[in-house]
Order: structure tokens, then C-alpha cells, then sequence
């Protein structure tokens, strides 16, 4: 009873749920007066989960039922509880409690709750009956008790079936499971399954989290001297219908000047492709030159305020209005692309970093504490020399654990993500997986943590044809740092050109890391994508893939008109006829000899000029123009020599 009343003291829960073994002796009912106690005193909500022990209690489940009925906070007939927003009234999450004994009579077996096929036809038609409403979509936790043959130790087969009823409908996150054996698992990364009862044996409690508007939980078995066996699950994209992406970086150059109007223009254009995360970095930057800026009024000697105004202000408390979670990026130093990097310089780095997440926690955590979520490390690591051997993996984990030691002691609740990069021109997947490996087992990560390595594809450090292996390779990698979350940065733009990625591209890059990662954050949604910098066909074309799954099909694209070239001094002149039909495509894309080497887009539509310059050609190439559209569709090639 004390480690009951200390652990709600120090957790605050939402809710208890309790299991029958807390009173299992006589004067039974005397105990339940006595457990109950502290619940009724801090106000907790608790339901209990009952289940027969081989020997009975001297009192039936029925009269403790009964005698609970009667206390305050009591949920009775637990069989599905809604988890509602921090700010309304709409269920975010459920918890379902197969507890045959609480359950209708169809549900009522004759001796113990145990799973059985009742249980498993209840739920389905509790998921058929949430078909119409907005709770279908929602996630959800599982308590149950398996069956278990007292003789041989086997469960019978309606746990698994429920299991894999769990999987069809999709909506289980969780599955907290009495009498299970051995240590968290999970099935096919999209179900975790947690044994309990070890925190039985050291006097202590469960601790379940779940996340508002986010598939994802941690736990925790909680004692009065500490934590033990934390965990974090995201389920993996990989049976989902179609991924999408859950939120977008954006930078300062971009956001300098907006208003709050504009901010929460943004925001409901992101809300509306169902995102949820923005990530804002650096903070904190140093050129080659020495300076140092912010984009908002830093106290750190030598910082000076690059904008007018506290852009990171801006941004959270209008991020706090939309119910978006930021990642606050903390320093980059461009001096970082050297290739002899000194240790120490790089360890100071850090604790610069360290000083700016405190300054940012002290300015804006708690003034918006739904908007403050997590810290991004802006340096980006790529399979370059320096990190290829043993010392250089040393080096690389003692300075992320100059950062993470220090916000995980203050912050512990917020996590921390890093993207790095990889170039297949200079290494292998392989490799490349061994070496993160290798760091992770120095670093001291925490559970929730983000690995969201950039997809390479539009910096061109990976071809579409390598996204798959590298992120097979890395996926095993983090599967060695036990609750380190795996998500992929995928890149909307094409750096050859600096133009923006069509959409065909962008969703295939994402299906292929799929069966990896359980989040795709862009990189950037708001800078390539955004219907406010101008033409919107690529936001309205990408919103028609979030709602259906498909990218929309288009008609035959006019193609140009009246090519000409001109050869002046060694420099080959293109110029044509835009089509008519202006309004149904993206650019133009400009081949010699069958090779693109020109990309025109435009923002708005006719903003485009209609005219290439090649300096390195010559006038007996075949040069050909076409026209393309947002989603990749292209029209016929009009040649010219």
C-alpha cells in the first residue's frame, strides 16, 4: 500500500488498472477498503482486471465487484475505455480490457477470463461497430490473460488468434499480457507485447505511456528506488495502405518574415497532408567566417539576432495553437565539413549545443509545453574516412553522448532524433551499418529516440535503386539499441537542378523505406511542396495521394512548340513556344542526346522562361524539350538539332 500511494505520488497517473492478486487471502473485502485508499484519496481513476487463481479467495469476485461499484473513481465494466484529447472531447486512444468475468453474458466464460473465441467475435464486431465513427481510427492497448495448460505450459490457440485479429484490424498498438513469458516482443513490428508481472515480484508498477496524436507507447516497470526495463514501440510502415509523411523541416531563410497569419496558413496546409511534426534548425549558427547567428535573442556572448523579430516564438506559439510538436535543432558550425576534424573542437561543439537547448527550454518550454517536443542534432554524419575506423566511432559517440547526457538528465521526456547521410559512391550499406552498430553501443540513446537518416535521393548520395539496402542494413543496425526509433528523412527536391521533386518520385522513395521505418518526415514539405510559395498543384496532387492512396491520373500534356537553336561563341542557345495549356504543367525538362540536362520549373504558372543555354554542348547534338507535370507525367519530346 505504501509503494501504491508513493508511485501515484510520483507518476500522477491517468489511471490504474489493478488485477485481483493485490487482495488474495481471507478478509478480503477489509484488504479492497484498505488498497483502495489512495486511489480515492489523489482522485485516480482505476478499473480491475479480475481473474481467478487456481485457489479461490474466501470472497467471490461478485461481492468485490459489488463492494467497488460503490467507491468513487471506480470504472466499472471496463470491456473499452476512451482516451480523450488533453483539449476536447475526441477519443485518441482505447483501451480494451478482456476481462470475461466484466463483460456482457456473451462474453462470460464458466471459470476464468481467460481468451477464448468469445472474445476474439467481441472484438471484431466492436471494430465493425467503430466503422462510422472517429474512434476507428484510433490506437489502442490490449490487456488480456492467455490461457495457459497448467500441464504441458502451452497457450491455447485464441491467444494467437487474437493476436492476429489485433493485426487484421490494425488499430492494437500494445498487448499487455498476464502469465506471458519472457522478455518484449513483437509481432511483425507492428504489435509489441508486453509481459507483465515483474513488477509484481519487485513491489512496483507498470507504467504505460501513450502520445496524442502519435501510434506510439513507452514502458516502464516503476519501483520506489528507480526504473526498470524501459521500452519504446512505434509500429513499422510496413502493412500500412499507403505511407505519407508526418511532418516536414523548415528553416529560418524561409520563415524569417512571417506573421502569425502566415504561420497558421502553413500550419493547416501541413495539418490537412496529416502532419504532425515540424522540425526547425539550426538555432544556432556559425559560418566559415566565425559569425555567429539565431533567429531569436540569444544570451550567449558573440551571438547576434539574425531577424527583426523572435522567429522561434513565432513558430511555437502558433505550433501550440495547431497542436504540432517541434523539434528545436540545436548549433551547426559549417566548419564541421572538414575532413580533419579535431576532437576536441568538436566535444566544445557540442557543449555549445548543450547551451543552446538550455537557453531555448528556459525561453520557451515551459511558456509552450505542447509545442516544445524534442531536440534535433543538426550535424550530419555521413560514411566518410573519419568515421570509417574504430577512433573515429569513438570520437562520434563521446560527442552525441556530450549532448545526450545532458538532456536526457534535464529533459527526459523530450526525445532526440539525428539524420545522417551515406553516399554509395564511397561506401557500402554494409558497412555503413556496422559502423552506426558500433556507435550505438557507445551512445547512450533512450528509449524514443529517433535514427531518421536522410534518404539521400534527392542530394543524389543514394539512387532509388539503393534506398532499400541501405535502409535494410541500418534497420538492423538500430534494432541493436533497444527502443531507438527508426524513421527515414525523405527529400523532396532534386539538388541537381534545386527544383522541386515530382510527386511520383517523393512516394516512391517513401513505400521503399516502408517495410523499415515507422515515421517519414520530409525534408522539406514547407520549402518545395507548400501551396503558399506560389502554384499549388504539387499540395493539391499530394493531398489526393493522402486521401486515396493514389497519385491522380492526368490528361496527355501539350508539349512545346517552335524549338529553335543558336550557337554563339561555343554556347548553344534553346529557345521555344510555351503550349497553350499552360495551366496543366510543372516546367520543362531540357535533354541532349537523350540525357536530361535541364530542369525548369516554375512556381506560378507562366513564371517560367521559355529558353536553355548549354555551354558545354555542341550544334550536332540532338537536343529535345519536353513538358512535365506535379506528379511526374511527361509529354512527348519535341526535337531539335
Amino acid at each position: 500500500m505504501r509503494s501504491l500511494e508513493r508511485l501515484i505520488q510520483l507518476e500522477k497517473p491517468g489511471m490504474v488498472i489493478m488485477t485481483d492478486y493485490g487482495v488474495d487471502s481471507r478478509g478480503t473485502i477489509d484488504g479492497w477498503k484498505q488498497l483502495v485508499k489512495p486511489l480515492v484519496r489523489y482522485q485516480v481513476p482505476f478499473t480491475v482486471i479480475f481473474r481467478e487463481s487456481r485457489k479461490e479467495s474466501e470472497t467471490r469476485r461478485s461481492e468485490i465487484s459489488e463492494y467497488l461499484q460503490g467507491i468513487p473513481y471506480y470504472i466499472d465494466d471496463p470491456s473499452t475505455v476512451p482516451v480523450l484529447s488533453a483539449t476536447d472531447s475526441t477519443a485518441k486512444w482505447q483501451l480494451y480490457f478482456f476481462d470475461g468475468y466484466a463483460y456482457p453474458t456473451a462474453m462470460k466464460s464458466d471459470a476464468t477470463n481467460d481468451v477464448k473465441r468469445a472474445h476474439i467475435d467481441w472484438y471484431r464486431r466492436k471494430r465493425e461497430g467503430q466503422r462510422g465513427d472517429g474512434r476507428y481510427e484510433c490506437p489502442a492497448v490490449a490487456f488480456l490473460y492467455p490461457h495457459v495448460d497448467e500441464d504441458t505450459g502451452t497457450r491455447d490457440t485464441s491467444y494467437s488468434e487474437l493476436i492476429e485479429a489485433f493485426l487484421e484490424e490494425g488499430d492494437v498498438v500494445g498487448a499487455f499480457v498476464d502469465y506471458d513469458d519472457g522478455a518484449i516482443r513483437t509481432y511483425e513490428d507492428r504489435i509489441c507485447i508486453v509481459p507483465t508481472g515483474k513488477e509484481n515480484e519487485v513491489q512496483g508498477a507498470r507504467i504505460i505511456g501513450i502520445y496524442e496524436d502519435e501510434r506510439r507507447l513507452g514502458t516502464q516497470v516503476r519501483t520506489l528506488s528507480g526504473a526498470l526495463d524501459s521500452y519504446a514501440f512505434e509500429p513499422s510502415l510496413a502493412k500500412c495502405d499507403y505511407p505519407i509523411a508526418n511532418g516536414t523541416f523548415i528553416q529560418n531563410a524561409l520563415v524569417r518574415d512571417w506573421d502569425d497569419a502566415r504561420w497558421q496558413q502553413e500550419f493547416e496546409t501541413l495539418a490537412a497532408a496529416g502532419m504532425r511534426y515540424l522540425v526547425f534548425a539550426p538555432l544556432l549558427h556559425e559560418d566559415k567566417e566565425g559569425k555567429t547567428t539565431a533567429p531569436y535573442p540569444s544570451d550567449i556572448p558573440g551571438v547576434s539576432q539574425r531577424n527583426e523579430h523572435d522567429v522561434v516564438d513565432a513558430c511555437l506559439r502558433n505550433a501550440e495553437l495547431a497542436g504540432f510538436k517541434v523539434f528545436l535543432g540545436l548549433n551547426f558550425n559549417e566548419h564541421w565539413w572538414a575532413s580533419n576534424m579535431d576532437p576536441e573542437w568538436l566535444y566544445g561543439q557540442m557543449a555549445i549545443g548543450n547551451r543552446v537547448a538550455s537557453e531555448l527550454y528556459e525561453k520557451y518550454g515551459r511558456k509552450y509545453p505542447g509545442a516544445c517536443y524534442g531536440w534535433y542534432w543538426v550535424w550530419e554524419v555521413a560514411n566518410v574516412e573519419v568515421f570509417a575506423h574504430a577512433d573515429g566511432q569513438r570520437m562520434l559517440a563521446n560527442a552525441l553522448n556530450v549532448n545526450l547526457d545532458y538532456l536526457n538528465e534535464r529533459y527526459p521526456e523530450m526525445p532526440f532524433m539525428l539524420a545522417p547521410y551515406m553516399n554509395y559512391r564511397i561506401g557500402n550499406a554494409s558497412d555503413y551499418a556496422k559502423m552506426w552498430k558500433n556507435v550505438f553501443s557507445m551512445t547512450h540513446f533512450k528509449s524514443g529516440d529517433i535514427f531518421g537518416p536522410q534518404d539521400c535521393v534527392g542530394a543524389g548520395g543514394l539512387g532509388m535503386e539503393h534506398v532499400q539496402e541501405w535502409f535494410a542494413a541500418l534497420g538492423e543496425a538500430v534494432k541493436s539499441k533497444p527502443g531507438l526509433r527508426f524513421w527515414s528523412d525523405a527529400e523532396t527536391f532534386e539538388q541537381e537542378f534545386w527544383t522541386s521533386a515530382t510527386l511520383d518520385r517523393f512516394v516512391r522513395q517513401m513505400k521503399l523505406v516502408t517495410p523499415y521505418v515507422s515515421g517519414i518526415i520530409s525534408f522539406a514539405y514547407s520549402h518545395y511542396y507548400s501551396p503558399l510559395r506560389g502554384d499549388d498543384s504539387f499540395h493539391q496532387a499530394y493531398m489526393h495521394y493522402v486521401s486515396t492512396g493514389r497519385l491522380p491520373i492526368t490528361e496527355e500534356l501539350p508539349p512545346v512548340a517552335d524549338v529553335r537553336i543558336t550557337q554563339l561563341e561555343g554556347v548553344i542557345q534553346l529557345t521555344w513556344a510555351p503550349p497553350k495549356e499552360r495551366d496543366l504543367i510543372s516546367g520543362y525538362h531540357i535533354y541532349r542526346n537523350g540525357v536530361r540536362i535541364g530542369n525548369i520549373q516554375f512556381r506560378k504558372h507562366g513564371d517560367a522562361q521559355a529558353q536553355f543555354s548549354d555551354d558545354v554542348g555542341d550544334g550536332r547534338a540532338l537536343y529535345e524539350i519536353a513538358t512535365y507535370n506535379t506528379v511526374g507525367r511527361e509529354s512527348i519530346r519535341v526535337p531539335c538539332r
